[in-house]
């Protein structure tokens, strides 16, 4: 049975709606009314109904307002307007708000009773689908390194859905009461210094997880992620002091550190941001970590280095953020030589507001120069009168002023772009293409993902998407998404996985009868076949 809220200011109107329900059969029950907007609001506030029906006219707050007011506060009641022909321009306004369906005056009970099924029907698929997600979540979260490292990242987000971490922590070894809390990130270089390659570096992320992972849950609640840069963070909790933490910490990452050399061939850096006593300040601890990362590196630096024994403290919060480097990043692909000086210009003009210290002031514009030399060497872009990095650092420190730091930056971006222009957009396509295809590979696992999210990243429309892809690979990027899906599935089930919603779930589907029809089309077998086949085959071996 699904509650209905009646809200209108005519008497007659509402007893007729009454004797209309009678013959609802008790699929539908009038939980309420009310005669008025204001009155309405509260008792969708209070009741929580699952359909409202709602005048446009009323005293004290109309429909639309009310309606406005209810979605502002983000109430889930759906929405049915009542309206006159007159009123006709004001539901159109309605449906833009999100009401679900509107009926005209005089109604007629068929009519009223259709719409009533039509909302029910949706409601009923709306919780099946939140139901199906939530046992997906709480009977296989533990099993799911990519639920897991979503959770990581969450916590170390400058805003995030508490209320979400809260549900998840309850399934997953991380405590939200713990004393303390630390970021600590781990960047791997590979000995003797070289070119390695994705599988590589894949390996040795792998490796490297593991290690820590085992080293450090005997003492600690530890979730691993990576973030964009491909670098390790570890989110730790426990119940040691803030000021204690680190002295348990450092002989943990120091026998790392050794085991990565001796065993493993790679050297590390490590860093970490302070450890604070509330966990929702684990972000200010990621920021923290990613600018002394970022400075050590600068310095080819190796070890384990602490953010509050350096002197730059206070300044994490001014690095190069993921924001500024989106918005970069969208007006390097538009070749937009004055958004980027204007950009540019933005970015040194809060240097000088703030006074930042000379260290990260140096950070900034390292990490600007880094990410416009990542940029030509990953488009193939190149100039003979190119400057090294080693040159670039050296000019930003012998250079006296904020003036000329600024000349410098947007003189060597300028060039960027002007050599892409002079060599043609060749080489520029072929690696978009390239990183668009690994795009994919990297994040077939989310649910849902399709070609506006795919364009939207890359800052290009839709339909060049399709062009550029269809032009480099002669395949189409549904056809490739399919094709990664269905071997990534198949791998599930080799290495052993029988749970077939779960597969799915980690594959990009939220819908596991859907899956199994395109596991079946693909292979010409279905999932549960495919399972039980290869379980046979292995009782045979034994």
């Amino acid at each position: 049975m699904k509650n209905v809220l009646l809200i209108d200011d005519e008497f007659f109107f509402r007893k007729a709606i009454h004797h209309y329900f009678q013959d609802f059969n008790s699929e539908f029950m009038i939980c309420g009314e009310a005669n008025n907007g204001r009155d309405g609001l509260r008792l969708i506030q209070e009741l929580k109904p699952d359909i409202a029906l709602v005048d446009i006219t009323m005293p004290l707050m109309d429909g639309i307002q009310m309606v406005e007011s209810a979605r502002a506060q983000g109430l889930q009641t759906k929405m049915v307007i009542l309206t006159g022909y007159s009123e006709f321009e004001y539901a159109q306004k309605a449906i833009r708000l999100g009401v679900q369906d509107y009926l005209l005056k005089p109604i007629r009970p068929s009519d009223l009773y259709n719409c009533l099924i039509k909302l029910s029907s949706k409601i009923d698929y709306e919780n099946n689908q939140k139901d199906y997600h939530s046992q997906i979540l709480d009977k296989n979260f533990r099993l799911n390194p990519v639920i897991q490292e979503y959770f990581a990242e969450e916590l170390i987000k400058k805003e995030t859905d508490w209320g979400k971490i809260k549900h998840f922590s309850q399934d997953i070894p991380f405590s939200l009461e713990n004393s303390s809390y630390c970021v600590i990130l781990c960047d791997i270089y590979p000995d003797p210094l070289g070119p390695w390659s994705i599988n590589d570096q894949q390996l040795y992320l792998y490796s490297a997880r593991n290690i820590l992972a085992e080293l450090f849950s005997a003492s600690f609640d530890c979730i691993i992620g990576v973030n964009e840069n491909q670098t390790l963070f570890l989110v730790l909790g426990s119940n040691l002091l803030p000021q204690d933490l680190y002295g348990r910490i450092e002989p943990i990452l120091k026998q790392f550190a050794q085991i990565a050399e001796e065993n493993l061939k790679y050297s590390v850096l490590l860093c970490s941001g302070s450890c604070y006593s509330q966990v929702k300040q684990l972000a200010h601890s990621y920021q923290e970590a990613r600018c002394v990362e970022k400075y050590q590196a600068l310095h080819h630096a190796r070890g384990f280095f602490c953010y509050h024994e350096s002197d730059f403290s206070s300044q994490a919060e001014y690095i190069f953020s993921d924001e500024k480097r989106h918005h970069l990043s969208k007006l390097m692909r538009k070749s937009d030589e004055e958004g980027i000086r204007e950009f540019l210009q933005g970015i040194f003009k809060e240097m000088t507001c703030q006074q930042l210290h000379p260290v990260a002031i140096y950070l900034q514009i390292c990490d600007l120069l880094s990410y416009a030399m990542g940029y030509a060497v990953q488009n193939h872009i190149f100039s003979e009168e190119s400057e090294t990095q080693k040159d670039l650092f050296e000019i930003i420190d012998t250079t006296d002023s904020i003036e000329q730091l600024f000349d410098c930056t947007t003189s060597y971006f300028l060039r960027i772009l002007h050599t892409a222009k002079q060599q043609g957009h060749n080489h520029l396509s072929s690696s978009l293409a390239q990183q668009i295809l690994d795009y994919i590979e990297n994040n077939c696992h989310q649910i849902n993902l399709n070609l506006e999210d795919i364009a939207s990243h890359f800052f290009i429309s839709k339909q060049h998407l399709c062009y550029l892809f269809k032009k480099e690979f002669n395949f189409t990027v549904g056809n490739f998404l399919l094709r990664i899906r269905m071997e990534k599935a198949k791998n599930y089930f080799d290495d052993g996985c029988e749970n077939v919603s779960l597969v799915a779930y980690q594959c990009g589907y939220e819908d596991a009868s859907y899956f199994g029809k395109c596991f079946k089309q693909y292979y010409g077998i279905s999932p549960r076949s495919y399972v039980d086949t290869r379980i046979k085959g292995e009782g045979k071996d034994h």
